[in-house]
C-alpha cells in the first residue's frame, strides 16, 4: 500500500473577499494589458482573501485550466503554495505543494482516472522520496528524462543574455518591445541545430535577428537530453 505524503493542511477559505480581479494572459504566458489590440489564450480570476491569494485559470472557452493558492507571512513573504492542474474533464492531473520555512515540496501526479501516477518529495530541494505507479495503482518502473539545457542551467544561461543582449538601435528608435520565441535542435554532443523564430512577425525585425544572434553565438555546449530507466 503506498502512502501518499501530506506536507500540511494549507488554508482557511475566508468569508469575505479583501479584493477580486481579471486578467488576461496570451499564449507566451504574458500578461494582456488591451485586449482590444492583442488577443489572449487565458483569462484569471484572481481573489484576496486577508494574506492569500488564489488565482484561477480558465481558457478562453471558459474550461478551467487549473488554480493555485499563495499564504503569505505579515511581511508579504511567500509562506506556502498550492497548485493544481486539471485535464480536459475537470479531473485534477498535478498538485505541486511547497512550505516554504519548512522548505519542503511534495509533487503528485494522477491519472484520469484518479489513480496516483508518480508522486515526489523534496526537502531542501534534494528529492528525498519517490514512487511511480500504474493505473491500477500498482508500483512500477519509470523512464525519467531530463531536456538539455544551457551550460550553467538557467542561471547560466540568464548571465550570458545579460552579459551579451543588445536592445537594437532600429527597434529603440521604433520604441519596439516584445519577446522573441527560439526553438532548436541539440545534438548528442551539445551542440545547438538549426533556430528558428516561431512567432515571425510578431515583434520588430531587429529584434528577432538579435535573438536569433544570440542562440546562433552561444560560446558554450548545452547539456545533451538523456533518459534513464530505472527500475
Amino acid at each position: 500500500m503506498r502512502t501518499v505524503l501530506l506536507l500540511f493542511a494549507f488554508l482557511f477559505i475566508y468569508n469575505f473577499c479583501n479584493a477580486q480581479y481579471v486578467r488576461f494572459i496570451d499564449r507566451y504566458d504574458l500578461e494582456v494589458e488591451d485586449t482590444t489590440q492583442s488577443d489572449f489564450t487565458y483569462f484569471e480570476l484572481i481573489w484576496e482573501f486577508g494574506q492569500a491569494v488564489k488565482i484561477e485559470r480558465f481558457r478562453k472557452d471558459s474550461v478551467k485550466v487549473s488554480e493555485s493558492t499563495t499564504l503569505f507571512d505579515s511581511l508579504g513573504n511567500v509562506k506556502g503554495l498550492r497548485i493544481r492542474e486539471l485535464f480536459e474533464s475537470g479531473k485534477t492531473e498535478f498538485v505541486y505543494s511547497g512550505d516554504k520555512p519548512k522548505r519542503e515540496i511534495e509533487k503528485i501526479r494522477y491519472y484520469e482516472n484518479g489513480e496516483v501516477k508518480s508522486q515526489k518529495f523534496y526537502l531542501e530541494e534534494k528529492l528525498v522520496n519517490e514512487a511511480y505507479f500504474d493505473q491500477e495503482g500498482q508500483s512500477v518502473s519509470y523512464l525519467e528524462s531530463r531536456e538539455a539545457t544551457p551550460n550553467g542551467g538557467h542561471e547560466g544561461w540568464t548571465n550570458y543574455m545579460i552579459k551579451n543582449l543588445s536592445y537594437p538601435q532600429a527597434a529603440r528608435s521604433a520604441g519596439a518591445v516584445g519577446t522573441v520565441i527560439v526553438i532548436c535542435l541539440v545534438d548528442k554532443e551539445g551542440n545547438v541545430k538549426d533556430p528558428q523564430i516561431i512567432n515571425k512577425g510578431e515583434c520588430h525585425p531587429s529584434l528577432e535577428r538579435e535573438a536569433q544572434r544570440l542562440i546562433e553565438k552561444y560560446p558554450d555546449k548545452f547539456i545533451p537530453q538523456w533518459k534513464m530507466e530505472k527500475w
